[in-house]
């Protein structure tokens, strides 16, 4: 066993036989290098599960984490505090840990870093993956001179107050937050997500036809696939207005995924009879990377009223099975940037349907024999790799 103990404080589910994801490949990376406790707080019963000798989940059951309703899941992820708090002092008193690592959302698991902090002498890490309360405050969820931001804002400080470091994902997240947050530069750093890289075999042709018939898929236009969630961030409105004048095109669009406005997606497609876009709701990683492989090109998109940078962790995947990159968003992340820099796809902002046109017509003209997804393949091994990011966590301990 390894002498130093990494405690990680997460809303989602872990399951390292079942979800892959950019969190458990970290997770399971770190476990390498040190004792992983995860302490997953979910709806899902209590148990805890060993998957090695340095790596175990505790899943600690909460009440309805993710309702549909916004005040029932605010109000639950307030409490969260206290599960955990209580959680930690019946079952882990007894544990030296030597870091805690959390991400946002969400920003109320204050009392229990502090807790961590105090107590076991903890260095404390947060991997900044969502800047809220402002990211509410862009999409008109609420004012930024009410109450709710002011309580949530007061939050977010003391998350930041509370963290030794802060992990980055690009620069415009470093920029942003030393603009307006006071915090010490010296502990902020770009760690961004990062992803196990493994070789991906090419798909034949017959069994890119068979999963595309699977879905009714028609195979002899350009087909470009959107997979993730379905909610504001995204710009519901710029999406349906794309996925209507698409039907002018000789392209085909696939939307995978889950969300509030997933059902508002669906409709649309029957109510104006879409012949070239399809919907299929979220599927395992296994499937939705079989689909993915069998398609042209990935698609982001962000709502064009944000502020803030946020970065889509869904280009790793459209970077993992070669595929050139189209992206629809706001002006201020810098994800376009990233995907013009690495000549493997093009950006638009997320508020001219001809513009994200003319880029499709742009990925077909100069994307000969794949040359702009092998591109973005290289560019994943070189800047994402889950490798690099344990490197800079670990150094936290070793020092």
């Amino acid at each position: 066993m390894f002498d130093k103990t990494i405690l990680v404080l997460t809303i989602l589910n872990i399951d390292f036989n079942v979800n892959k994801s950019l969190y458990s490949d970290l997770y399971f990376e770190l476990s390498k290098n040190a004792n992983v406790i995860v302490l997953s707080l979910t709806d899902n019963d209590n148990k805890v599960t060993k998957y090695s000798e340095s790596l175990e989940v505790h899943n600690i059951k909460v009440s309805s984490t993710f309702q549909n309703s916004k005040i029932k899941k605010a109000i639950n992820l307030l409490r969260l505090n206290t599960k955990l708090l209580s959680y930690i002092k019946k079952n882990l008193k007894d544990k030296i840990i030597n870091l805690v690592l959390y991400s946002t959302p969400p920003i109320t698991l204050n009392k229990s870093i502090k807790y961590i902090k105090n107590y076991y002498h903890a260095k404390t890490y947060l991997l900044l993956k969502d800047i809220f309360p402002q990211n509410a405050v862009d999409l008109g969820m609420f004012s930024k001179k009410g109450l709710i931001h002011k309580y949530f804002r007061l939050k977010e400080k003391n998350v930041y107050n509370l963290s030794d470091n802060i992990g980055c994902m690009s620069e415009a997240n470093v920029k942003y937050i030393l603009n307006n947050n006071n915090i010490d530069k010296q502990k902020i750093e770009i760690n961004p997500n990062s992803i196990e890289i493994k070789h991906i075999p090419e798909m034949s042709s017959h069994q890119k036809q068979e999963v595309l018939d699977t879905y009714g898929i028609a195979k002899d236009k350009f087909k470009m696939i959107y997979g993730g969630n379905l909610g504001e961030p995204q710009g519901i409105e710029y999406i349906l207005k794309v996925i209507l004048e698409n039907e002018k095109y000789n392209n085909f669009i696939i939307i995978v995924g889950s969300g509030t406005q997933s059902n508002r997606i669906k409709q649309f497609i029957v109510d104006n009879n879409l012949q070239n876009t399809v919907f299929i709701d979220k599927l395992s990683k296994d499937k939705f990377d079989l689909l993915l492989s069998a398609c042209d090109a990935g698609l982001i998109f962000l709502d064009s009223r944000f502020t803030i940078p946020n970065f889509p962790s869904r280009l790793l995947s459209y970077l993992e099975y070669s595929k050139p990159v189209i992206a629809a968003t706001d002006l201020n992340t810098d994800v376009g940037k990233t995907i013009k820099n690495g000549g493997f796809g093009y950006w638009c902002e997320s508020n001219k349907t001809d513009d994200f046109f003319k880029l499709i017509n742009k990925i077909q003209e100069e994307n000969s024999n794949n040359q702009l997804g092998k591109i973005g393949r290289v560019f994943l091994e070189n800047h994402y790799s889950v490798n690099s990011s344990a490197k800079l966590i670990i150094e936290k301990i070793e020092v």
